[in-house]
């Protein structure tokens, strides 16, 4: 999965699963189970206020919510290579430069650095936190959506960005 390019929207997952079993074991004295864990990610999720905007405003993120890690680890090879696509495809529409790289290259650019100059216009010097936000934001809903994705009406525009510029 290292080669999509998104390798920190795993990690921030997992360290955001860790920070909450840590703040439910010092505020309650609870240790979390697996098994508890599974259970709160199955609890329904509140959405913030409807005046939501995916590319402008990242902040508006699913909130008092605990993050599936057990279906994050089960996510396959290809299904990160369609996150990957679908992201790159973002980066192209919010930035007209994004950087090259090229399959052989070892240290690659995360994908979520080429929202960084949108970003900074609208959002100054919070935009490296926006651009978490929206990564974060933009692959759940891919996550969420694989289904479609990869459904033979819209994969294979998945398939032409291979042939192009990615990010």
């Amino acid at each position: 999965m290292a080669s999509c390019r998104i390798d920190n929207f795993w990690f921030t997952t997992f360290h955001s699963v860790i920070n909450s079993i840590s703040q439910i074991r010092s505020e309650f004295s609870i240790n979390v189970q697996s098994s508890d864990w599974i259970q709160l990610a199955s609890l329904p999720q509140v959405q913030k206020p409807a005046d939501q905007n995916l590319f402008l405003t990242a902040g508006n993120d699913v909130y008092d919510s605990f993050a599936d890690v057990h279906s994050l680890l089960k996510t396959t090879k290809q299904e990160g290579k369609v996150m990957s696509i679908v992201m790159s495809y973002v980066c192209q529409w919010l930035n007209r430069d994004p950087a090259r790289v090229s399959k052989r290259d070892n240290n690659k650019p995360l994908l979520r650095k080429d929202f960084l100059p949108a970003l900074r216009e609208k959002c100054g010097d919070d935009a490296e936190k926006q651009s978490i936000k929206l990564q974060e934001r933009l692959l759940g809903y891919v996550r969420d959506k694989m289904s479609d994705f990869t459904s033979p009406g819209i994969e294979h525009y998945l398939h032409d960005i291979r042939h192009g510029e990615t990010c």
